[in-house]
C-alpha cells in the first residue's frame, strides 16, 4: 500500500507501533515515497530470483531426461556391438564351411564336373580364395 505523503506514514507509524507487522501478517507493505523506490526493486530481485529457481528445476528435469536417454542408447549401442560380433563370428563359420577347410562345400561341388555332371558355368573362384 503506498502512502504518498511522507508525514502520514510517520504519523501512522507513531500512532501504531504494531501497524506493519499487523500489516505484514495480512500480505501488504506499506511504503512511503522514501521507501518505495527499494521495495520495488526487492520485489522485483525475488521475482528474478523465483524465474531463476524455475529456470534451474527445468534445467535438472532436462539434465535427468537427457541423461537417461543417453543411458539407454549407450546400453542399446552396446547391445548392438555384441550383435554384430555375433553377426561377425556366424559369417566367419558359414564362410569356413562353404570355402575353407577339407571337404569344404566348394571344393566338394567343384568335383562334379569331374565326375560327369553337366553344368552350364563353372564356379566362381571369388569365394573360394578368400584367405580369412
Amino acid at each position: 500500500m503506498f502512502i504518498p505523503i511522507e508525514g502520514a506514514f510517520s504519523t501512522a507509524l507513531q500512532s501504531k507501533e504494531k501497524l506493519l507487522s499487523e500489516m505484514y501478517a495480512w500480505k501488504v507493505i506499506i511504503v512511503s515515497p522514501s521507501t518505495l523506490l527499494t521495495t520495488l526493486r526487492m520485489v522485483e530481485y525475488c521475482w528474478q530470483h523465483e524465474r531463476q529457481s524455475r529456470s534451474a528445476v527445468e534445467i535438472a528435469e532436462r539434465a535427468g531426461s537427457l541423461y537417461n536417454k543417453l543411458r539407454g542408447f549407450l546400453a542399446d549401442m552396446e547391445k548392438l556391438g555384441h550383435q554384430l560380433d555375433n553377426c561377425k563370428d556366424s559369417y566367419d563359420r558359414a564362410l569356413n564351411k562353404l570355402s575353407q577347410g577339407r571337404g569344404n562345400l566348394i571344393s566338394q561341388d567343384a568335383r562334379f564336373p569331374e565326375l560327369g555332371v553337366k553344368v552350364k558355368e563353372e564356379l566362381s573362384t571369388t569365394m573360394a580364395d578368400t584367405d580369412e
